[in-house]
């Protein structure tokens, strides 16, 4: 198992590295009383990956320029991130490939001074390998959560579009007032939340009461302890349990170029599977290879290692090699290998 990626473990401002996924379809009304018809909407799930804030994005469809204006909804409220993680859906790349587009026609029409004050736009777009759902388990599990609590409070109802954007900000309070760690034995801060980064509590609790007779420069000196407190539980209590490895301790040999292998496909026969060829490999920061390049008959993938059996082509070759240089005077030895190579083979 890899270690934690940079933006899960480093302390920066909510939804600076942003994950993004879309849930299924849910029923809209397009207007109130009965026998009205219903639409199909989807719901845009932003994650942050350091605090685990969520928030929550209702569309009409999986377009690019849909997805886009919720995007530009979600950076007015949250501030525009410096990095997104997805998967390789057509919105994503669309949306990636305009805002990069957008970008450009900016930076050309401004000047140095200007642009070095907005030079934080420039957002970075990081894509997992296709056919991968585990690398983006962090959103894949806020998903989950929303749909949770969707088919509890929603059961067969349909509401209109106000009425489930409602809805979904009651869900995203509950999301971003769950606890991250356990309780801890202070009675005043007993337990660490998302709202704590985004707003300095719980999202569903009512707020301290404050006295006036603190002075201006007192209350930030307090805010400024209350934020270093807040950091420092998270440092402390929540990343230890984070770090924590259930699986993936034995360690393997890396897959290697010109290896060949079988792709595993989920919605197609073991029969059907395509055969193909290592050709490029890409070594994570821990030199561990966990996505490669292959090259199948009539195309050329990206893969993660995972969907991946490896044949023992190479090995076999060597070892007709190494049986075939056993001098001739021992027949019945070399008859016993080939019986028991095809044995293991076949």
């Amino acid at each position: 198992m890899a270690d934690l990626p940079a933006p899960r473990v480093t302390p920066s401002r909510p939804f600076t590295h942003t994950g993004i996924d879309f849930t299924g379809h849910v029923e809209v009304k397009s207007n109130k009383g009965r026998g009205i018809r219903t639409s199909k909407g989807y719901v845009a799930v932003f994650v942050c990956l350091a605090t685990k804030a969520v928030h929550l994005e209702l569309v009409s469809d999986l377009s690019t320029p849909m997805f886009l204006q919720a995007f530009h909804r979600f950076c007015n409220r949250h501030s525009t991130p410096s990095h997104c993680y997805s998967d390789n859906g057509t919105n994503f790349v669309g949306a990636n490939r305009l805002l990069k587009r957008e970008y450009q026609e900016i930076i050309q029409n401004i000047n140095k001074d200007f642009f070095d004050n907005i030079n934080h736009l420039d957002i970075q777009w990081h894509f997992n390998a296709p056919a991968w759902p585990s690398a983006g388990g962090l959103w894949e599990s806020a998903v989950k959560s929303l749909k949770y609590h969707l088919k509890r409070v929603l059961g067969d109802q349909k509401l209109t579009y106000e009425e489930f954007t409602t809805l979904l900000t009651h869900v995203e309070a509950c999301l971003n007032s769950r606890p991250l760690c356990a309780l801890t034995e202070d009675p005043d801060y007993d337990h660490l939340t998302p709202g704590h980064f985004l707003v300095g509590g719980p999202l569903l609790s009512r707020p301290q009461v404050q006295s006036d007779n603190i002075s201006l420069p007192k209350r930030w000196q307090l805010i400024q302890a209350m934020n270093k407190q807040i950091w420092k539980c998270w440092s402390n209590d929540y990343l230890q349990q984070l770090q924590a490895r259930s699986k993936w301790r034995t360690p393997i040999e890396n897959i290697k170029k010109d290896d060949v292998v079988v792709i595993r496909e989920d919605n197609i026969p073991p029969g059907r599977w395509a055969i193909g060829r290592v050709i490029e490999i890409h070594p994570g920061k821990d030199n561990h290879i966990r996505v490669v390049t292959l090259k199948t008959q009539g195309n050329i993938i990206k893969r993660p290692v995972s969907k991946l059996i490896i044949l023992p082509v190479q090995n076999s070759a060597e070892n007709t090699s190494d049986n075939s240089s056993l001098s001739t005077d021992q027949p019945n030895i070399q008859c016993d290998i080939t019986a028991r190579k095809s044995r293991i083979l076949f």
